[in-house]
């Protein structure tokens, strides 16, 4: 079985670019799969981000790189992320209530909660060491996980 998104990137192959106007592609399929693939094409369900499930192994890669050195820093990085565009787009499924929104329009408090909940699985599994003011620093375990995972 091939993903929507797989299927998308084919049928959007189909054809030849810069000679033809428009493309044929053809889904051959078994007949009880082909309601599901249809109502995958036809009514198109926004994307949502899977950053979060495993945000932790960016987040200690950014840290070793020393891009992020402090929970000011990761939640200003997670600010250019996909995730934090679908926070507004979609809040409920990351756990944003109306009063998050009415009391932080710009969500640092949530981005600085997820940033934190991120750096203390990296902190238990010594990839990383925080202090006491909130700053992250690469333990060499959490450079070579960066550096080979």
């Amino acid at each position: 079985d091939l993903g929507i998104l797989d299927v998308q990137q084919i049928f959007g192959r189909a054809g030849r670019p810069g000679f033809d106007t428009k493309g044929h592609a053809t889904l051959i399929t078994s007949h009880d799969k082909l309601n599901n693939y249809l109502k995958l094409l036809l009514h198109q369900m926004p994307i949502e981000s899977k950053f979060l499930e495993n945000m932790a192994n960016s987040l200690n890669a950014e840290i070793a790189m020393g891009n992020i050195s402090s929970e000011k820093d990761a939640a200003d990085w997670l600010r250019y992320t996909y995730l934090y565009v679908r926070f507004f787009r979609t809040p409920q499924k990351y756990g944003i209530t109306q009063q998050d929104f009415d009391s932080d329009p710009t969500l640092e408090k949530k981005r600085r909660e997820f940033a934190n909940d991120a750096a203390q699985k990296l902190c238990n599994a010594r990839l990383i060491r925080i202090d006491n003011n909130k700053n992250y620093n690469p333990t060499d375990l959490g450079r070579v996980a960066a550096r080979f995972y």
